[in-house]
């Protein structure tokens, strides 16, 4: 099988003949470009879901979702206007698996929207969902 370069994947495509491409997912791993990569590992739908958003609050995360991905986390966190950084201890209880030392962020998605998370080298993991911006009440 040749291999086929997509979007940062090896792609295998079938011989001649054959119906479709096939992903070999043991070389799933993007290549480092620097830039931001969103992870919902630690999402807590308990706070907020996903679905309680409107269509166009989804739309706009998903234009979100474009941006942060053509940026590096230093262009992300040194915008004030549109990150900030929380100050003090969260009221609202971290997941397991992330240490209670590391670095929170609020991110504006839209008008009120935003997202809650942490930097970890290019990762940000989304946290909590705020709709609403009334993360912080």
């Amino acid at each position: 099988m040749a291999k086929k370069q997509y979007n940062n994947f090896a792609i295998d495509s079938l011989p001649k003949g054959g119906t479709a491409g096939v992903i070999d997912v043991r070389n799933l791993a993007p290549a480092s470009d620097g830039k931001v990569n969103i992870s919902m590992k630690y999402y807590q739908k308990t706070y907020e879901c996903l679905s309680d958003w409107t269509k166009d609050e989804i739309q706009g995360f998903s234009s979100w979702l474009i941006k942060m991905a053509e940026r590096t986390p230093d262009q992300v966190t040194s915008t004030t206007k549109t990150c900030h950084r929380h100050q003090g201890k969260s009221k609202h209880r971290l997941p397991t698996g992330l240490s209670p030392d590391v670095a929170l962020y609020g991110l504006d998605v839209g008008k009120k929207q935003r997202v809650h998370g942490a930097f970890v080298g290019e990762s940000f993991f989304v946290i909590w969902l705020d709709r609403k911006h009334r993360f912080h009440e």
